[in-house]
């Protein structure tokens, strides 16, 4: 038996008024209207690579680590937490979100302000931005507590993200070479040979410096364990100053992890790591 055809079929339905008349039901309900929250986010642009820094720390070392390790990001100063909410809210996702501020164990210290790591979390998680990819913080000792750290950023790390940064404290200072036009590569390696070991290398090449002229900042940088902006020319304990190459790396998956990292470093030597926390929901306080 062939289907009822129900405008032909005598068992059907034969009025064409019976027929455009019946209801359709009301699917309106199922049209759920967009939060503003989400409004707001699909206007929002996405960008690959942001560098933040505090503007108090200078826009010379800021774009010295920008271009040594984070070349094509944008830069962007900030002097206040404001400012820092502001900055993130104008976007919906970040890959490499790399935060140049002060800090201590576990928090950011911005204008001298550092409130508790509930109110600093909320500020960030209220900017609506997602990291996708990775946070790193350049600033100083943020990694002798990982599962605060984790806790602070845990409402703007997206599923994937991992969030990076030091036990140590990180120091840079410039040093200006005077130039006057006739030195060539090789004389300006030369001059610059006893500062070389820490020279960023986003600085600009000797060779790109042959034959100019004037005054050229170029930067530095080390860490140390201690609050101490030494030289390190004139440190007498070389043992307490590393290159980023001489610290070790430290995967934190588990709270466990983070626990051991925190421990050590409260310990009487502080290691030099680089901890990156690979899963922040396992990984946060709570």
């Amino acid at each position: 038996m062939s289907p009822n055809n129900p405008v032909t079929d005598d068992n059907g339905v034969t009025s064409r008024d019976a027929v455009t008349a019946t209801p359709v039901a009301d699917k309106s309900s199922l049209v759920k209207p967009k939060s503003k929250q989400q409004q707001n986010k699909s206007a929002k642009p996405k960008i690959d690579k942001l560098f933040v820094y505090d503007a108090s720390l200078g826009v010379g070392p800021a774009t010295a680590i920008r271009d040594s390790f984070y070349k094509g990001a944008k830069l962007e100063p900030i002097t206040t937490w404001s400012d820092l909410v502001t900055v993130l809210s104008r976007y919906s996702e970040i890959k490499t979100l790399v935060l140049d501020t002060h800090s201590i164990p576990g928090n950011l210290l911005i204008d001298g302000n550092s409130p508790s790591t509930d109110d600093q979390k909320n500020r960030l998680t209220a900017t609506a931005v997602q990291v996708t990819g990775r946070i790193i913080f350049e600033g100083c000792s943020i990694m002798g507590d990982p599962a605060t750290t984790a806790k602070l950023v845990s409402g703007i790390t997206g599923p994937s993200a991992s969030v990076t940064g030091y036990t140590f404290f990180s120091v840079v200072d410039s040093i200006t070479v005077e130039l006057i036009g006739d030195e060539d590569e090789e004389g300006i390696k030369t001059a610059l040979e006893p500062f070389k070991q820490y020279l960023l290398p986003g600085n600009p090449s000797a060779k790109s410096l042959a034959g100019k002229s004037g005054p050229v900042d170029l930067y530095r940088r080390w860490f140390r364990r201690d609050l101490d902006e030494t030289s390190p020319e004139n440190e007498t304990d070389q043992r307490a100053i590393k290159q980023r190459s001489d610290m070790t790396d430290v995967r934190v998956r588990t709270a466990e992890d983070a626990e051991r990292v925190r421990s050590e470093y409260q310990s009487p030597v502080e290691p030099a790591y680089i901890v990156t926390i690979e899963d922040v929901q396992a990984v946060k306080a709570e």
